[in-house]
């Protein structure tokens, strides 16, 4: 047996141990965290080899029962005192130990929170990298899911005590609602002289966790 990082071995005794672990992260996530929920930045960025800041910092980010940072080959884990789990947080994995991943509302709401850099950059997007958010989801899903996020933002909140925090995301929306108005106002007239007939694409995707699991 090789020992990997503090309680945990493995029987794989070839090959680096930070490769090893962001192999192997979601499990040890789940085995090492119970009950924990991927939270803040890395609920809206899942940290894969995808992801060029957790490529770049490692910085992986979790709500639990206490705040620890844990140091691992490779990846460096915040576990953040915070609300526990929620009804509408997926589950990442069939079965136990489970981890589950902030809902997308509940995501956007973590971000709202004002973080310090410690080395590794802050647990939260910056509010421009939010306002992108929001208006991939109304271009990719119509002004209907935004209004259908904000709706589940504000029952979040409600349950997990986040006023502060659904305040701020209440002024986001408006500004991304106002934004989305001038851009409507300019290119769709356009659009629709040259090709009447043809609707623009949808825009990028939403975060998809079943790919990063």
């Amino acid at each position: 047996m090789r020992k990997l990082m503090p309680r945990v071995y493995t029987e794989i005794l070839e090959g680096a141990k930070d490769e090893l672990v962001r192999d192997h992260l979601y499990k040890l996530l789940c085995h090492l965290f119970p009950g924990a929920v991927v939270s803040h930045r890395s609920a809206l960025n899942p940290p894969t080899t995808l992801n060029p800041y957790f490529e770049e910092t490692g910085a992986v980010y979790l709500t639990g029962t206490y705040t620890q940072r844990f140091e691992w080959p490779g990846v460096t884990v915040f576990l953040l005192k915070g609300p526990p789990e929620d009804e509408a947080d997926p589950v990442l994995n069939p079965l136990p130990p489970y981890l589950r991943v902030s809902s997308f509302a509940r995501a956007v709401l973590e971000n709202m929170q004002a973080g310090r850099d410690r080395g590794k950059g802050r647990k939260s997007l910056e509010r421009g990298e939010i306002l992108s958010w929001l208006r991939v989801l109304m271009g990719s899903r119509g002004i209907p899911a935004l209004d259908e996020m904000e709706s589940e933002a504000h029952a979040v909140a409600d349950r997990l005590g986040m006023a502060k925090e659904w305040a701020a995301l209440q002024r986001l929306i408006g500004d991304a609602r106002q934004r989305k108005g001038r851009l409507i106002g300019g290119w769709r007239k356009k659009i629709a002289r040259i090709f009447p007939d043809v609707m623009p694409a949808a825009g990028p995707r939403l975060p998809q966790w079943d790919r990063a699991v």
